[in-house]
């Protein structure tokens, strides 16, 4: 029985080895090559980011342009317009309102709607 367990025991390691060795056996890649991967992926995020801070500032100004017509705007009209969760139409309000471009009026509910501020030349 213990020469069994030895040899069950060898194969597992034997097994294992010829495994290691064909993974590390695999073609090198060079250090510059990772680099450059690196990079490129670096840029990637740096334009998406760049993508998305563009489409959030276009989109506020949307929501600037609607109250040039309209009086006052709710959280559904920039979900409506947008196309955007409930949570990122608050959050672009919310932004709008800490510019002090527009100011909440109402504190919760269906009840919260916003108004651009007169002072404000934009």
């Amino acid at each position: 029985m213990t020469q069994f367990l030895i040899f069950i025991l060898g194969l597992i390691v034997g097994g294992v080895a010829v495994w290691l060795i064909v993974q590390m056996s695999g073609p090198p890649v060079q250090a510059e090559e990772k680099t450059e991967e690196k990079k490129t992926e670096k840029e990637k995020k740096v334009k998406l980011i760049d993508r998305q801070r563009e489409e959030k500032q276009e989109n506020k100004e949307k929501i600037l342009k609607f109250l040039q017509t309209e009086d006052k705007i709710t959280n559904d009209d920039v979900e409506d317009m947008l196309g955007v969760s409930d949570a990122t139409a608050t959050r672009y309000l919310d932004e709008l309102e800490k510019e002090g471009v527009i100011e909440q009026v109402g504190r919760s509910g269906q009840s919260v709607y916003y108004e651009r501020l007169n002072d404000n030349p934009r």
